[in-house]
Formats: C-alpha cells, sequence, structure tokens
C-alpha cells in the first residue's frame, strides 16, 4: 500500500518514516475499529547503545520517542495519507518500557495516554513520576502537529484512557473507586464524572468499546459496560 508520509513541522531529521539506525519498533496500542476515520496506532522507536561501547566513549544513553500513526483517506488522491506525530521523547540511563501506553479517538482527534516505568534492567529512576496526555487535532491546517498536552497525571492515579463509542474519557484507579471523566478537546470535562467501587487492589482490563473486565481480590470478577450520558436527559 502507497501513502504519503507526513511529518511534523521542521521535523526534517526525523524523516523518511524510520531511519536507517532503528534498533527497537514495537506496536503499542491501536485506536478501535470505526473510532477514527482510517486508522490509528501507537508506536516507540528505541535507539539503543551499542552493546559494547569504546571504553574511553561516555556511558551511553537510552532513547524512546513515542509517536502516532494515523491513516486517512484523502478524498482528492488516490492514495491514502500518513500522518506520523511525534509526542515526546525521553533519554534515560538504563532501560524502560512506555506504560502507560494508550491511543483513543473521536471524529476530531485523537488521545495518547503514555508514560514510562523501568526495564528488565533498570533503575527506578528511569520511571517518569507521571504519564502524560496529549490531544492532536485531525482536522487542523496541517495536519502533522504533535499535539498538546492536556494533562501530566500522577503514575499513583493508575489513568488508562476508554473508548466509549465516539466519545473518550479518562478513567483512573487512586484506589478502590474507579472514577470516568469525558474527553472534549484538551478539556477534561471534570463536571461529568462517573464512578464505581470495584473493592481494594482492582484491575481494569479494557474488553472492547464500551467493555471493562474489573478483577479484584475480595471480590468476584466483573464485565462493566460504561458509556456517555445522553446529553438530552437530566
Amino acid at each position: 500500500m502507497t501513502a504519503t508520509v507526513t511529518c511534523p513541522p521542521l521535523s526534517e531529521m526525523n524523516c523518511p518514516l524510520l531511519w536507517e539506525d532503528l534498533r527497537g519498533l514495537d506496536v503499542l496500542d491501536v485506536a478501535e475499529p470505526g473510532s477514527v476515520a482510517g486508522a490509528a496506532l501507537l508506536i516507540p522507536i528505541a535507539t539503543l547503545p551499542d552493546a559494547e561501547p569504546a571504553p574511553e566513549m561516555p556511558a551511553a544513553a537510552f532513547q524512546t520517542l513515542i509517536l502516532s500513526l494515523a491513516l486517512q483517506r484523502d478524498p482528492t488522491v488516490e492514495a491514502p495519507v500518513l500522518t506520523r506525530r511525534d509526542h515526546v521523547a525521553w533519554t534515560t540511563a538504563g532501560p524502560v518500557l512506555p506504560s502507560p501506553a494508550q491511543i483513543a479517538a473521536d471524529p476530531l482527534g485523537i488521545y495518547v495516554l503514555v508514560g514510562l516505568v523501568p526495564g528488565p534492567d533498570g533503575s527506578s529512576a528511569d520511571a517518569t513520576p507521571a504519564d502524560y496526555l496529549y490531544h492532536a487535532d485531525l482536522l487542523k491546517a496541517g495536519g502533522a502537529d504533535e499535539g498538546d498536552v492536556i494533562a501530566l497525571l500522577d503514575k499513583d492515579l493508575h489513568s488508562h484512557l476508554l473508548q466509549l463509542g465516539s466519545r473518550v474519557a479518562l478513567g483512573q484507579l487512586p484506589t478502590k473507586h474507579w472514577y470516568v471523566a469525558p474527553l472534549d478537546g484538551v478539556t477534561i470535562d471534570e463536571d461529568i464524572v462517573g464512578t464505581l467501587e470495584v473493592g481494594e487492589q482492582a484491575t481494569l482490563l479494557r474488553a472492547g468499546r464500551g467493555q471493562v473486565v474489573v478483577r479484584a481480590e475480595s471480590a468476584p470478577t466483573r464485565r462493566v459496560q460504561i458509556a456517555c450520558a445522553d446529553p438530552s436527559q437530566e
């Protein structure tokens, strides 16, 4: 499949899509089918130091870049348009893993939630104290901005994205209560917050659009359905 790669402004050094010294590439998450007119996925690019650096050289750093790829059909051309957006880049002293690493979409934009945790051989100093929540407007002129930072979320909140039909919501599980608030552009609508008691040490697993599996140590596993309330109803 052929596509046109559109890179962010002033990022000629990042073109083409993947550079030659790429050491690691993975797919972190994919937007659910139908949530965006096309497709969107979240990937990390890692350029790792050499396995045996020269003794006289300083200790090499680990570089991790998180970017999204959105594939959309342009009615004016025959080939689809592939847009790359660079969201955040980290340089760490040891190997790290992106977590959380999620992408969701509404009709106008994509949302990216990403942070770092230590890798198998890394130290806790390489973890990010907060998770980054980004929004990128799919209809913005040029269509290739890296997006706006909506918030920095403390890792103790256990933040996650939820695809609710054509809407996107932010979920958090700081204690035994699960909180969910809708996202609207660069705004977290804290005036509309859903709450559910899930128990201590609970874990949440996304199980399809509007479906979440709740596991807790002291309660049966439940499948929960969640949706945005009808704004016409009080």
